[in-house]
């Protein structure tokens, strides 16, 4: 466990001076935090019923993010290694860690047109309306593009309106002629007044997806997103497919007005309990609609200092033991002007399918460097 701390702090010292000698935007996140690091939260305990004992389900969990960023002219591209251990134990270092590489790159040969190549895009050409604040994640049916190849583009309508599109295709063609994802979408913006966009997803021209977003404009400070998804089976975001499903996302920042503080709630939801399988319609056998519900209130006490509750619910109505509760307080400090981010807190989660109230603790940390 020491030699893969040492070795991952090493990492993070060794970028400062590639990012300086080249030019390049690098960030590397270190530590052990669901979402931030690459791998699991740090530490684990949990329940496997509701009269058992909390135990460790895992010994203490590192991992490594490395991103790395160049924009110019001609290029944009962005890449991003994460360094994990699904298993890490004091015997088996070296044996349980694993990584993964995403990124892409965008070539601008005339204005207007970017082509670009990548096995995950990330949130890069998500519509504004399809954000979630509080989850502070777009879902891929947001997405113009998601991953593959293909094209976007950007124009400015006059000083006050753009509009963006773009088009293309999942790589796995290459490789398996059977498969086929198409991605498109386009983007329609009134500066400080509204955006109003749209995506079409098809998989091997069976498996349509589609959206609708808008979002509201004319304050900064405001979040108002709103949207329809056709055939809704994000499981990132749900915990079962839809048909139709709305959803909002909804906050305000009072930073600006001498009030730090800041909140945002999303919510998804079914609109019936119909789903698509291979391009036919199905019914649920009971009258089952996922929802989901997320909130975030944070208070700056000064501006290195930042405290955060987060709460999450997922679940299906009239499905008995599918609600799943997180809670997760969490406290962030900055330091050398925004270069180094600290993260701590404790998640709090109540699986109804295995018991009865909180059945599982975590505790997440995570050090951002940005060099």
């Amino acid at each position: 466990m020491k030699k893969i701390i040492f070795v991952l702090i090493f990492i993070n010292f060794s970028l400062c001076a590639f990012a300086k000698s080249t030019g390049f935007s690098l960030t590397n996140t270190f530590g052990g935090m669901e979402g931030e690091t690459g791998g699991e939260d740090f530490l684990q305990l949990a329940k496997t019923s509701q009269n058992s004992n909390f135990v460790n389900t895992t010994e203490l969990l590192i991992s490594d993010r490395i991103s790395a960023k160049y924009k110019s002219s001609f290029i944009d591209s962005r890449f991003r290694i994460d360094i994990f251990s699904s298993a890490m134990t004091a015997k088996s270092i070296i044996s349980t860690l694993n990584s993964e590489f995403k990124g892409f790159v965008g070539f601008t040969p005339a204005d207007y047109i970017t082509f670009y190549a990548g096995n995950n895009f990330f949130s890069k050409f998500g519509l504004d309306g399809a954000y979630f604040a509080a989850l502070d994640d777009t879902p891929n049916y947001g997405k113009i593009l998601k991953s593959g190849m293909g094209f976007y583009s950007k124009v400015n309508l006059g000083d006050n309106a753009n509009l963006k599109l773009g088009f293309g295709v999942d790589g796995d063609f290459l490789f398996n002629g059977n498969t086929f994802k198409l991605y498109s979408g386009a983007q329609f913006k009134l500066k400080n007044v509204i955006c109003v966009g749209g995506t079409y997803q098809n998989n091997s021209f069976k498996k349509t997806k589609a959206g609708g977003f808008v979002s509201l404009d004319f304050d900064k400070r405001l979040v108002a997103n709103f949207g329809y998804t056709y055939n809704n089976t994000d499981d990132d975001f749900l915990s079962a497919k839809t048909l139709h499903s709305l959803q909002a996302s909804i906050g305000y920042n009072f930073t600006e007005l001498d009030l730090p503080l800041y909140f945002y709630v999303d919510v998804i939801s079914g609109l019936n309990n119909q789903y698509l399988k291979d391009g036919a319609v199905k019914t649920y056998d009971g009258n089952y609609i996922p929802v989901l519900f997320a909130s975030k209130i944070g208070y700056d006490f000064t501006q290195e200092f930042n405290a955060e509750l987060f709460v999450k619910y997922t679940g299906v109505i009239n499905l008995s033991n599918s609600a799943v509760l997180t809670v997760f307080p969490s406290v962030t400090y900055r330091v050398l002007d925004d270069k180094d981010t600290l993260i701590f807190g404790v998640k709090l989660i109540s699986d109804a399918s295995v018991s009865n109230g909180i059945n599982r603790i975590a505790i997440p940390l995570s050090w951002k460097h940005v060099f």
